[in-house]
């Protein structure tokens, strides 16, 4: 099959897949964590939605830094900033400041890592 060919391009599309996978499960873990913890729902919702439009404001000042340094270091720099977030999780209790650096955390790591990986 010519689908199958390019191993570049299905590597490419394994990533995407099971980082799909993951951050729809990891979407689904948060706001049911967040729900446990005792946020309520339009908080939790609104943390999520947070990180979102924090990504989105944040991606234009993280690509001078993939010019300047390049793209793997920013795509590290995305991963290590993603997981030191979840020690940052486990002190969240209800809407407290915790929750805030983790939804300014989670939009740093994404902002980081998904502009320079897709580039």
């Amino acid at each position: 099959m010519a689908f199958f060919g390019n191993d570049a391009v299905n590597r490419i599309n394994l990533h995407y897949a099971i980082a799909a996978v993951a951050m729809g499960a990891g979407g689904v873990f948060l706001l049911t964590f967040l729900l446990h913890v005792g946020v309520s729902v339009p908080g939790a919702l609104l943390a999520y939605t947070s990180i979102l439009a924090g990504r989105f404001v944040l991606r234009p000042i993280i690509l001078p830094l993939g010019k300047r340094w390049g793209l793997k270091p920013l795509v590290i720099a995305g991963v290590l900033v993603e997981a030191c977030l979840y020690p940052v999780l486990a002190e969240v209790r209800g809407l407290n400041a915790w929750l805030y650096a983790y939804c300014l955390g989670g939009s740093i790591g994404s902002a980081l890592y998904w502009p320079a990986y897709h580039a």
